[in-house]
Formats: structure tokens, C-alpha cells, sequence
């Protein structure tokens, strides 16, 4: 429930050929909007299909979900969900996503400073 506090859309299916400008005009009817950001592929610098539409009062981004989630926009079904935060990772858990190389590394990093030594 704490999405819905912020007033951010996820909005995906997107017709890759939409713009910042269309997205904006398609939601600023349901409130004032404070962003629309539109996701890029970093190769091909072209639309992914996919944005977020942040509200300035939650309550629109409320009703702009439930008027266009699963309704038809340029000739696709968009679906539109509230944004969730990326989960902060903290640092243990990012030796564990790293795979075997990274915990090898983390590893070493931790006995660097023992003074153990077995070349000797």
C-alpha cells in the first residue's frame, strides 16, 4: 500500500514508436503530473515500451491506474501498476548476487590483513 502513498506509475506495453510528449498528454487529464520518465534501451537509444508517470497527489495516480490499466492506448492493451522502490542491497547480500568471483574477491579481501602466511 505504501506505492500507492507515493504517486508513481509503472506503465509497460507501451508502442515502442510513443513519446515523453504523448505519455504526458495521456495522463495529465487524471492530475497534475510532477514526471514522466520514459525507459531507453542503451544500445538502440529507443524506446523499451516501458515508463513511469508520477502524480503530484497520489489520489490521481490512483485514479489514473484503475481508468487505464488494461485498456487500449494507440493500439495496445498498456498495463499500468503502481511503482515500487528498488530494494536497497546491503552489503552481504550483494557479495551473495555477485556469484562465486565476487565472494573469491570478498574473500581475499578479508584475509589481506591476517598476517598469516604460508610462503613462508
Amino acid at each position: 500500500e505504501e506505492e500507492d502513498e507515493e504517486g508513481r506509475l509503472f506503465v509497460k506495453n507501451l508502442p515502442y514508436c510513443t513519446n515523453e510528449e504523448e505519455v504526458t498528454a495521456f495522463f495529465k487529464r487524471f492530475g497534475e503530473l510532477s514526471e514522466v520518465h520514459m525507459c531507453i534501451d542503451k544500445q538502440t537509444k529507443r524506446p523499451t515500451g516501458l515508463a513511469f508517470v508520477m502524480f503530484l497527489h497520489p489520489a490521481d495516480a490512483e485514479t489514473a491506474r484503475q481508468a487505464t490499466d488494461e485498456r487500449f492506448y494507440q493500439g495496445r492493451v498498456i498495463m499500468v501498476e503502481p511503482a515500487k522502490m528498488k530494494k536497497k542491497v546491503a552489503d552481504d547480500e550483494a557479495e551473495e548476487v555477485g556469484g562465486y568471483k565476487a565472494k573469491k574477491a570478498a574473500q581475499l579481501q578479508k584475509t589481506a590483513g591476517s598476517s598469516h602466511n604460508w610462503n613462508m
